[in-house]
Formats: C-alpha cells, structure tokens, sequence
C-alpha cells in the first residue's frame, strides 16, 4: 500500500485509478476505479454524491466503508447516480458502499450490462434504497438497506440474485421485475 495525500490506498496503484477523499465526485472515464477513504463525504442540497457519466463503462468503486451522506432534511438528490446512455454500459460494482439521507434514492442505475453492490449499508432514504431499469443482472450480497420507500426496486432485468441482504424498515421490502430471481 502507498501514501496518497496522507490517505492509504488500500488497493494496487494503476494509471487509471484515482483516490477520492470526499463528495461530491464524478466519475467520467470508461474502466475508471475509485477507492474512497477518509472521512465521510458530506453532499450539499441538490447535489448527487457520485455521478458515473454516461461514458464512463466498467466502473468498479471499493468505498473502503467511506460514508456518503446527504444534507439535512433529505434534500440531496441521490447516493449514487449511474443515468442512462446512448449505449448500453458494460458493468457497475460498488464494493462496501455506506449511503445515508438522500431524499431520492441512495443507488440509482440505469442500462448496465451488470450491477453489482457488495456489503452495502443503504439507509434513511427517501426513494428506493437501490433503483435498478434495464439491467442485464443484478447482485447484491451482504447488504443492509432499512428506512427507504422500498429497499431494492428493479424494473427490467434479466437476472436478480440477493444473497444475504437484511431489508427493515421500509414501506415495501422489494420490487422485483426480472426474467429470474434467486434470494438466498
């Protein structure tokens, strides 16, 4: 491991890696990775925490339990966007991802080949803990995702696989619409 900025990078240094230390960020290289540590990323009112642009493909962010959190009164807008684009997108993985008081949904990804969140904590949301339309597949395995309108909402995709995921508190646990889902 190496000194970034009196920050440890826990992961193998490469060209196209970049070390974020706060939010917001945005995420605007194909195959980019981020590694987040620190303390915790405060998002101002209107602002997303990470916004992946639409050009950016295969991205894979390991958050080290980096914080995300919204402002006040839900009035940040969401965790994590991954908007549509023009093409669909190759991949999105969100390694220990910890995303707290948005009002609209703390993950929101649209049009990926693949999603995966790992050992995520998704809370206090006012939209879904994690949006999903048009994916290929989704996995989410060691989650918590409590107090949000519905923990995990996925419209259009082809595979849903949930493994060890504790959904509490929500209005409504899930919302699945795929080809084939496996809960464990």
């Amino acid at each position: 491991p190496s000194e970034v900025q009196g920050v440890r990078e826990l992961a193998v240094a490469a060209a196209d890696r970049t070390v974020a230390t706060s939010a917001p960020v945005t995420v605007t290289q194909p195959s980019a990775g981020f590694w987040a540590t620190g303390s915790p990323g405060k998002v101002g009112p209107g602002q997303a925490g990470i916004w992946i642009d639409p050009a950016a493909s295969s991205v894979d962010i390991d958050f080290n339990g980096f914080l995300i959190e919204g402002a006040p009164g839900h009035t940040s807008t969401i965790g994590i966007e991954c908007p549509a684009a023009p093409a669909q997108r190759q991949s999105l993985t969100l390694r220990s991802p910890r995303i707290v008081h948005f009002g609209g949904a703390a993950i929101a990804a649209f049009q990926l080949g693949s999603l995966a969140v790992e050992d995520g904590i998704l809370a206090d949301c006012g939209g879904n803990g994690l949006d999903v339309e048009n994916v290929g597949s989704v996995l989410v395995t060691q989650a918590a995702i409590h107090d949000c309108q519905t923990g995990i909402a996925v419209s259009d995709a082809g595979s849903v696989v949930l493994g060890s995921v504790d959904l509490s508190a929500c209005v409504r646990g899930m919302q699945l619409c795929a080809r084939a889902v496996d809960v464990d």
